[in-house]
């Protein structure tokens, strides 16, 4: 039972080496994209085969999907400006340094369907605030980016490093 408790965690197995090689490859192919511009219209079949299709019907309307929305990436200047909804007692009680990771390019998005979408039992209780903000493109998460598209199409998600701290605050409103 050691030997198989063994084989199974080492990278003995055959199945470990050949994750370990996907993960490898991936991961080389992700650092390749310095930022959101450079993923290519040929990338889609790679990325879908890499990181599925979970929030679409199949993956056809997955592939068409997301070579829509890498032309929309495509339009986004350098630094862009990102939208994100956030939930707090004051406007001085946001977190100003770290603003957060999940934004939108969209501010057309900031809707009840968007709101509906995010499980945060706080929002409940507090008023909802804009922030905008500008992001430069070098600090858009470009993977955990397409992941979220890819399970959350609807919300026309950008995700940034770092929580935001590389994020320039334009200004913050109460979103009516």
């Amino acid at each position: 039972m050691k030997y198989i408790k063994k084989l199974i965690l080492e990278d003995i197995n055959p199945y470990n080496k050949y994750m370990n090689k996907i993960r490898e490859e991936q991961l080389r192919f992700f650092e390749s994209l310095k930022t959101i511009k450079d993923i290519k219209k040929s990338d889609v079949h790679k990325i879908i085969d890499m990181l599925g299709y979970e929030g679409y019907n199949d993956e056809e309307e997955a592939i068409y999907d997301l070579e829509d929305k890498i032309k929309e990436w495509k339009k986004l200047n350098d630094p862009c400006i990102l939208y994100r909804i956030v939930s707090s007692e004051t406007i001085e009680d946001i977190n100003k340094e770290e603003p957060g990771e999940h934004w939108t390019m969209y501010d057309w998005n900031l809707d009840g369907d968007l709101i509906n979408s995010i499980d945060d039992d706080t929002w409940e209780d507090n008023p909802l605030f804009v922030i905008e903000a500008k992001v430069p493109l070098s600090e858009i998460d470009i993977k955990q980016t397409i992941i979220q598209n890819l399970s959350f199409p609807n919300e026309h998600e950008i995700n940034v490093k770092e929580k935001g701290r590389n994020v320039e605050i334009i200004k913050i409103y109460e979103l009516e």
